[in-house]
């Protein structure tokens, strides 16, 4: 890590910046002409907004106003839309089919005309029912999809693949029937082949996870399957993503080896290869549906989505050889990716600017703008969704990579943000006070691309140190698999240990730090606060506080979560107890911020608000925000301002940085 620079004073972030165009993690689709994503808009009763654009065309909405594509399947939802193609022979612009975030519904859209068709039908009685994961069929005439139907009087839901007739509105067919789990559904170019992944109740699909397919029968006009067969996975294997390649075969992801890396599958003789035997991850926990990390490009070529070392890259897999070659792009965190046209798109951040579509060609290995003319020769790759010379209104704080030894010889890396403004350090405090991330999961990963939360607060003067503890994703399945039955243990420890280095080595001030995170990581927030006296604070955002009530009370997709990484109940109910937040206050050393949305249905309020009565019965110093009709993740602005200026005021208090 370097030395800092002498900082002169900066505007800080506003609250509008940092709201301004948050675009889906993991969506992006091509249909030859145009690109498409998915995009926030924050704002009071605003919704995603389904976007596109072409080579030569600036980006704009595809649904009519206030119509919003968003997925509920599994209560985080995802692949919320697809691409129709329309009846052979028509070259007009494709239809697209949607999940619609007001009832959850599949409907298919025309631009051209306008129009809209409803093809699935309303839940009858007092069944809900959600669709996620669309794909169409070459055709057009069939919409494949994950389907949630959950079921009252405590039955549990239960879950199916399912084809919607575009040809008869309506007309649903279930396919698969489960009472686990399914995603990644996916048929042949030519309509004969179906493979799908799915997993137990009891487990998750990062830990232990199957990839089945079956014959296809479209006989009388029905879509049947017939002839299932078990293709990978299963028994302590994860797999994932799977693709139909030019060739017939079949593209996965599996981490048999140690990492999630690409495979083959072929058919006819069942042979499975792994494609690349490169130390690195090719695929992410499957939170939400429709994760795309990679695409055929020709054959015998694959483009990809690689993790190493905090960062993304995007590689060219020669099939054949293992080769990977890194492409030469500029972002370093990047989401999603495919083909399109003569190049390569994808979703990705750098460290200035923020998650934005971009292209670029491959034949020539030539980089352009997406956004300019055919006959614009600039040869860096701009994002569609910002001006060419736009650039974040701040000095940006760049993140560094820094890693430590743990007692037990593991390495664990994080990135540390220096403040980009000078703002309250006096000439007796020479340096700023420390806030560490703990990222969600707590399978996630820290990412180095444009994180506006984080410049937030380095654009007031503060540094921050986000932390890839024991048990997130992109080092492996053994790194992965520290978090057995050791949740708030050892992520605990890595973040605390993080704080103690940065704080030997002289990057901040000692005594001077507070801790912070989002659901999982709010639970890794509240506990350091209990573990050590590092931290003066934590701030926890729709956090984790009381174990045996998550287990009670938190939806069907995480309900055994908790058996992975706490241990089964009854018998590891002192476990539970020793390492519930809310059972811990008397030894917090500190003061404690809650914010928590009204309508989370992963930790239901009621358990925030226990913890706040339980905090201040202690005499704990205790503030709590309660934001209505806010879920897990916030989505109206004026809630996430007011959470925002809370948290920094919070951060000014106990720190006294003023």
């Amino acid at each position: 890590m370097k030395e800092h620079e002498e900082l002169t004073p900066v505007a800080p972030l506003s609250i509008e910046d940092l709201l301004d165009g948050r675009i889906s993690r993991s969506q992006l689709r091509s249909d030859g002409t145009y690109l498409y994503w998915v995009e926030s808009r924050p704002g009071a009763g605003s919704g995603p907004c389904l976007a596109r654009a072409g080579l030569d065309s600036s980006p704009g909405a595809v649904l009519p106003a206030g119509v919003s594509p968003a997925s509920r399947v599994y209560g985080y939802g995802g692949g919320s839309y697809c691409i129709v193609p329309r009846d052979s022979g028509m070259s007009q612009a494709s239809l697209v089919a949607f999940v619609r975030d007001i009832d959850q519904e599949v409907s298919v859209f025309d631009p051209i005309d306008q129009s809209t068709v409803l093809l699935s039908r309303a839940p009858s009685g007092n069944q809900g029912r959600s669709y996620g994961d669309l794909v169409s069929t070459s055709d057009g005439r069939w919409i494949l999809a994950v389907c949630e139907a959950a079921r009252s009087g405590g039955t549990p839901s239960s879950r199916s693949i399912v084809a919607l007739d575009r040809s008869s509105p309506g007309h649903v067919v279930e396919l698969v029937n489960t009472s686990g789990f399914l995603s990644s559904v996916r048929i042949s170019d030519d309509g004969t082949s179906i493979v799908w992944t799915t997993w137990r109740s009891t487990t998750m699909s990062w830990i232990s996870s199957e990839l089945w397919g079956a014959t296809v029968s479209t006989k009388r006009g029905e879509f049947e399957l017939r002839d299932h067969w078990h293709i990978d996975g299963g028994s302590g294997v994860s797999v994932g993503q799977p693709t139909w390649h030019s060739d017939g075969s079949l593209i996965y992801i599996s981490d048999a080896a140690g990492w999630w890396q690409p495979w083959q599958w072929r058919k006819t003789d069942g042979r499975k290869d792994r494609l690349c035997d490169v130390a690195a991850e090719f695929h992410s926990p499957e939170w939400t549906l429709g994760q795309r990390t990679m695409d055929e490009l020709g054959p015998g070529e694959l483009i990809c989505k690689v993790r190493q070392d905090t960062r993304d890259y995007l590689g060219i897999l020669d099939m054949s050889s293992g080769t990977l070659s890194r492409l030469e792009q500029p972002c370093v965190t990047i989401a999603a990716v495919c083909r399109h046209r003569d190049g390569v798109a994808w979703l990705g951040s750098t460290p200035t600017e923020p998650s934005a579509p971009w292209w670029m060609t491959l034949g020539e290995r030539s980089n352009k703008p997406m956004s300019a003319s055919k006959t614009d020769q600039r040869q860096i790759p701009v994002s569609l969704t910002k001006d060419v010379d736009g650039r974040c209104p701040i000095r940006v704080s760049v993140a560094e990579r820094f890693c430590f030894d743990t007692p037990s010889q593991r390495v664990v890396s994080g990135l540390f943000y220096p403040p980009t403004s000078p703002r309250r350090v006096s000439a007796e405090r020479e340096k700023s006070p420390l806030i560490v991330f703990c990222h969600g999961g707590p399978t996630g990963a820290v990412e180095a691309g444009l994180d506006l939360s984080v410049q937030f607060f380095t654009s007031r003067g503060y540094a921050v140190a986000a932390i890839d503890y024991g048990g997130s994703s992109g080092y492996g399945r053994v790194y992965r698999d520290h978090l057995e039955y050791g949740w708030g243990i050892i992520d605990v420890d890595d973040c605390t240990r993080a704080a103690r280095y940065l704080q030997m080595h002289g990057y901040v001030e000692p005594g001077r730090a507070a801790i912070r995170g989002t659901s999982a990581g709010g639970f890794t927030a509240l506990n350091a606060l209990a573990s050590s006296d590092v931290f003066r604070g934590a701030v926890s955002w729709y956090g984790v506080a009381d174990l045996m009530e998550l287990s009670a009370t938190t939806h069907e997709f995480e309900a055994h979560y908790n058996d992975w990484l706490i241990g089964p109940l009854p018998e590891s109910r002192e476990e539970y107890l020793k390492r519930s937040p809310i059972e811990r206050v008397s030894q917090m050393h500190g003061s404690v911020l809650l914010i928590q949305g009204s309508m989370d249905s992963v930790v239901p309020p009621e358990q925030a608000r226990r913890m706040m009565d339980r905090l201040r019965e202690c005499e704990v110093d205790c503030s709590y925000l309660e934001f209505e009709n806010e879920g897990h993740g916030f989505r109206d602005s004026h809630s996430i301002e007011a959470a925002l200026e809370a948290e920094l005021a919070f951060y000014d208090r106990i720190l006294d940085h003023s």
